[in-house]
């Protein structure tokens, strides 16, 4: 790839021996723990339940944060081989979707756009020829977190993917979040355009072939989103050198379904009236029906993800008790930053289980009002304390990693409700029962008739909470 020994040096660039137990030795002697090197994403598991290298004969990238700081690494293999690369797994410090590779180093630039590609190669690379206002997504489709990090040091963003399916694929998934974003907010201050390589080739083949300044020429002709996703519609739709009339209109009210301004919407409907042959007044009613078919869809899709995300908890004892959905829901509410004060419900600490739980989600809750609760925070919350017969630390950290999923901001406040409520009804059913016990046993009186009117406010509550469940 043609990279310098300077470049090679300022990114970090290193080799990982072809050895099963070298830094696990290595990390031994300098007196870590098998607790925390199991945490720290460098090892895996042998069958034995051993540590093992993760990373062996391999070209390796540090991934750093923002302000500089190693917290993963890339390793690809040299030579033949598979997997071509591996990356750490999620973390404690480290999440894919909340970290962009390079922005580091891409930060200090004067340029007015950033430069979003797909693989650390192409950073490289663009940062060697000079284009240094480059940062890739660490092989994931652009999330959410990822836009609102970006946007606190530019103004427009120009995403860069590979030309194969799976860089085609990438980038519809990062516009349709990008879009949806624009449904829940407003004023959306981070422009977006999508630029596209010539001749199949990936970003650092181009630059490397015809120069910084022809692509920096590329990037002056990016394309809007709605210009790039009827150009995608039409693309997809061709068979056989021909335009397929109904996969074309599938996919163009699909992606025109996406766009939350209505003049925008409009006009690119005009482009997919023209093409099909039919009215603008048509293409936008079949797209009112997609929009509204697929947020059903995704509303189920969404929930039955989290379920398959998360694991049922070890038996609960008194006084340390935790259920499933209690953890869950902290997990989701360290993950909300500043979206907790628009939430439509907060949580209490009466909806948790009473004693280690309850003292967690009371202290996490405070830290939620001061806008200061984070994955971090959390896991010192429960740092010494006890869940269901394990370190609460232990329990929070796996629920942590398995909730980080959930990326998008909507769908993680969707969900936060939902165990909110499902957590009441659990515990004004228990009163409801307590109630309907001691209603039984009372003879009649003014004390049985007050009784009886509090159990009928909790039922009716009851019934609310379910309702508000089945709106989520």
């Amino acid at each position: 790839r043609k990279i310098s020994g300077a470049t090679a040096k300022a990114f970090g660039l290193g080799y990982s021996p072809d050895d099963w137990g070298g830094l696990y030795r290595h990390l031994k002697a300098k007196g870590f723990t098998d607790d925390i090197l199991a945490q720290c994403g460098l090892f895996t598991k042998g069958k034995k339940g051993e540590l093992l290298d993760l990373f062996r004969g391999r070209l390796m990238f540090p991934i750093f944060d923002v302000l500089g700081k190693v917290i993963a690494f890339g390793g690809r293999i040299l030579g033949d081989g598979n997997p071509k690369y591996i990356n750490s797994p999620e973390t404690v410090i480290y999440s894919k979707q909340r970290n962009l590779y390079a922005l580091n180093f891409a930060k200090a630039s004067k340029e007015k756009k950033m430069i979003i590609v797909e693989g650390y190669m192409d950073v490289i690379s663009m940062h060697q020829a000079g284009v240094i206002n480059t940062v890739a997504s660490l092989g994931t489709a652009l999330t959410e977190r990822q836009l609102d990090l970006i946007s606190r040091y530019t103004e427009e963003v120009v995403l860069f993917y590979d030309s194969d399916a799976a860089g085609q694929a990438a980038i519809l998934r990062g516009l349709q979040m990008l879009l949806q974003r624009g449904k829940r907010h407003s004023t959306t201050p981070t422009k977006i355009s999508v630029a596209m390589v010539p001749d199949g080739k990936d970003p650092d083949e181009y630059i490397c072939e015809h120069g910084p300044e022809s692509f920096r020429r590329i990037v002056s002709d990016a394309l809007s989103v709605m210009e790039y996703l009827m150009l995608a519609a039409k693309k997809q739709s061709m068979v056989s050198g021909r335009l397929d009339a109904r996969t074309y209109q599938n996919l163009a009210c699909k992606y025109l379904s996406w766009e939350p301004n209505e003049v925008l919407r409009e006009r690119s409907a005009g482009e997919a009236a023209q093409i099909l042959g039919v009215s603008v007044k048509s293409v936008l009613s079949e797209t009112e029906r997609v929009s509204t078919e697929t947020t059903e869809q995704e509303k189920k899709e969404s929930a039955r993800q989290l379920e398959r995300q998360v694991s049922v908890l070890p038996q609960r004892n008194e006084g340390e008790s935790a259920n499933l959905q209690e953890v869950v829901l902290l997990c989701l509410l360290a993950g909300l930053g500043n979206s907790y004060q628009q939430l439509a419900d907060k949580p209490i600490p009466t909806d948790f289980s009473a004693g280690t739980m309850r003292d967690i989600a009371s202290e996490a809750i405070s830290f939620l009002n001061a806008s200061k609760l984070d994955s971090i925070s959390l896991l010192n919350l429960g740092e010494g304390r006890t869940i269901n017969q394990r370190p609460a630390r232990e329990v929070l950290s796996e629920m942590l990693m398995r909730t980080q999923n959930v990326s998008d901001e909507k769908k993680r406040m969707m969900h936060v409700l939902d165990y909110i409520y499902r957590l009441r009804i659990v515990v004004y059913t228990l009163k409801k029962n307590e109630l309907a016990r001691l209603l039984d046993e009372m003879p009649d009186s003014p004390d049985r008739q007050a009784t009886k009117k509090n159990l009928l406010q909790i039922i009716e509550y009851i019934r609310y909470l379910r309702e508000k469940c089945k709106e989520q």
